[in-house]
Order: structure tokens, then C-alpha cells, then sequence
């Protein structure tokens, strides 16, 4: 009987061999991005590895959702109608407006970046609204975010040992924030187990035998079933933060679009600093 470990590993070696239009993993685009295939592809040639989902790294911008709002106590006792419904904004979903796995052309506008090709994340495009000082943000505000978010892996080993080497491998390349995500469970059942006793008889019956105690009957030791193996596999997350890049540079206006609270030549050189990280990472 192959192990747990093997099992999930040979059904994942048989996803990612099939089309890339029709596999799906764990992460959130779903597929393995081609900068780091052959990464994905070395790790699973190990046989105490496997990868269950990755990202190669991304420049992303996003937008965040609703806020939750507290209703200040009003002095009269006619209800506020502009806070009425306050109390029932939830955080809500914020969404992307702009995903990108490989470094991308400096853009020369904000406009131009969300309508580009290499946006993968295509949708309807926001107005843009140049920047105001004399608007500054309120700190509940919807931010919108340029985002850049390193390499992640996460990893199935087949042990304990595995994940240590594993580990040891990642943190001396730079992946300091990795570590152990899940551990194997704790109990565990020997085959030895299931074997009787030596001192039981070697053809037990049911039913009571002798013994030396006179009135006192002693009854044989059933046989247990053998259990199935123990899963021993350990999930490792290989990840840093020390490139990772989160700057604000806009807000969700009234009606939808964004309010950009920097300059346009901010935006692109972020996306600069961005492209260079990829290099590095």
C-alpha cells in the first residue's frame, strides 16, 4: 500500500501534466506561472517533494472594500439619516485593477497601466482623477494599493527530516520568513502492533481458557486489523518579506473610480522599484 505522502504526490504530478487548460492548483491564479515551471518542476523531481501551489512573484494594484463605519450618538431624537444605515457596511471585497507576473514597461500614466496588455486581470477600467491637496484622504477611505509581492511556495514533504532540509535550503537562499505550516499528526500505529502477544497461545479461540487462579477465567487477546499508514507529510511555506512593496496611491471616489493622491510620476516609479525586485527575488 503506498503511503499518504505518495499518494498526493502522484496525483499531483498527474495535474500538472495535463493541459494547461485544464489543471488548477491550490493558489490563487490557479496555475503554475511559466517564470518558475522549472523551479516547480526540479522541486518535484525530488522524491520526498512536491509543490501543491506557487507564485512567482506579481506587481499588483488593488482596491479595497468597504470599510466598516461607527455612528456617532446624536444629541436630538430625530435619527441621522446620513448614518442610518452605517452600522450594516461590512468590510465588503475589495478587488484587483491590475496583476502582472513578469516585469512590466514603466508606464506614463496610471490610465495606460490598467488598460495595458500585460494587465492579466482585465476589467472595466476607473476614471482617474488627478491628484487634490486641497482634499487630503480621511482615514477610513478605500485605498487603492501598488502592491509587489514576492515569490511563494508551498511544499508537501514526505517527513520531518525533508521539511528540515528543505528549510535549511530556503532560509540560506534568502527565504528567511519560511517555516512549517502544518505538522503530521502526533499518533502514530507500529505494524508490530497488530501481532499478538508471545505469551498468548498460537490458536486463539473465543471463549474462556483455563488458567491457574481456579475460579477466575481469562479470556485470549483478539487480533487487531491492520490500521492504514500514518500520514507523516509535512506542508512548508517558502516566502519572504523583505522585497515585498506596499505603498498607497490613490483612494475609491464616490463614483467608483480613483482618486490618485500622488503624481504620476510616483506611480511609475514604483513600478521601477517593482521590476527591480522581480531581478532580485
Amino acid at each position: 500500500m503506498p503511503t499518504p505522502f505518495a499518494a498526493k504526490k502522484a496525483k499531483i504530478l498527474s495535474q500538472l501534466s495535463a493541459p494547461s487548460t485544464s489543471y488548477t492548483d491550490a493558489s490563487p491564479k490557479g496555475t503554475v506561472d511559466a517564470p518558475i515551471r522549472s523551479l516547480v518542476d526540479e522541486i518535484n523531481a525530488i522524491s520526498s517533494l512536491v509543490t501543491t501551489s506557487s507564485c512567482s512573484g506579481r506587481i499588483a494594484i488593488y482596491a479595497e472594500g468597504l470599510k466598516p463605519t461607527t455612528t456617532s450618538v446624536s444629541t436630538t431624537s430625530e435619527p441621522d439619516s446620513t448614518n442610518q444605515n452605517s452600522n450594516n457596511q461590512g468590510k465588503g471585497s475589495g478587488h484587483w485593477l491590475f496583476v502582472s507576473h513578469l516585469a512590466i514597461p514603466v508606464p506614463s500614466t496610471l490610465s495606460s497601466l490598467l488598460s495595458s496588455l500585460e494587465n492579466e486581470t482585465p476589467s472595466s477600467q476607473p476614471i482617474i482623477t488627478p491628484p487634490s491637496t486641497d482634499h487630503p484622504f480621511h482615514p477610513t477611505a478605500r485605498l487603492v494599493h501598488l502592491k509587489f509581492e514576492p515569490l511563494i511556495l508551498h511544499v508537501l514533504c514526505a517527513s520531518l527530516a525533508a521539511a528540515k532540509s528543505l528549510l535549511t535550503a530556503a532560509q540560506a537562499a534568502g527565504f528567511r520568513e519560511s517555516g512549517v505550516a502544518s505538522l503530521p499528526s502526533t499518533t502514530s500505529t507500529s505494524p508490530d502492533s497488530t501481532t499478538m502477544p508471545a505469551s498468548a497461545p498460537q490458536n486463539p479461540v473465543d471463549g474462556p481458557t483455563a488458567n491457574t487462579d481456579g475460579d477466575r477465567k481469562s479470556y485470549p487477546k483478539r487480533i487487531r486489523k491492520p490500521q492504514r499508514p500514518v500520514d507523516e507529510s509535512v506542508m512548508v511555506a517558502i516566502r519572504t518579506t523583505g522585497l515585498a512593496m506596499d505603498a498607497p496611491i490613490g483612494m475609491v471616489g464616490a463614483d467608483g473610480g480613483v482618486e490618485m493622491l500622488v503624481g504620476e510620476g510616483y506611480v511609475a516609479g514604483l513600478v521601477g522599484v517593482a521590476n527591480e525586485r522581480f531581478a532580485q527575488g
